[in-house]
């Protein structure tokens, strides 16, 4: 290995260390305008201060959450929609078509369709005349909660 090569090694380190105590100071930047404004939050603004997103402190969500379907106001599509979970920073929804419109108990394979952080959405993705099927679950860092049973809804 040649003096460059080790120079190199070297600023690299030096680097890696910097950005670890700037990261320090950035912390203990943020601690003292918040705790000096953790009543009137809103005036970190003027110290440019934006409170950086901390990991998650919830648990793995535990409880089943219930989907809805309705038509959609335009008459294609449904809304969908469900409860919210305290412990949930996003839901993953599941979809899949049935070959017979009539049949609400015969469950096709659903497929993972929309993660959002939202409790509702409309999906326009349909075909008159067809069943679809909507699972639902929430999770977060930690975890995803227990699947919804089915809903369906045939397209008018």
């Amino acid at each position: 290995m040649n003096d460059a090569q080790n120079d190199l090694k070297v600023r690299i380190s030096e680097s890696h260390t910097m950005s670890d105590i700037a990261e320090k100071y950035a912390d203990k930047l943020e601690a003292l305008a918040t705790g000096l404004h953790s009543e009137t939050p809103e005036r970190l603004t003027e110290y440019n201060v934006t409170p950086r997103k901390k990991g998650t402190s919830l648990p793995k969500p535990t409880k089943v959450i219930i989907p809805v379907l309705e038509d959609d106001t335009d008459g294609v599509g449904f809304i969908i929609y469900t409860q919210a979970d305290a412990d949930a920073s996003n839901y993953q929804w599941f979809k899949g078509a049935g070959s017979d419109t009539k049949n609400v108990s015969t469950v096709p394979e659903l497929q993972p369709f929309k993660i959002t952080s939202k409790i509702s959405f409309i999906d326009d993705d349909v075909e008159k005349g067809v069943r679809y099927f909507y699972k639902v679950q929430a999770f977060n860092a930690h975890g995803a909660g227990p699947m919804s049973e089915a809903v369906s809804r045939v397209q008018q």
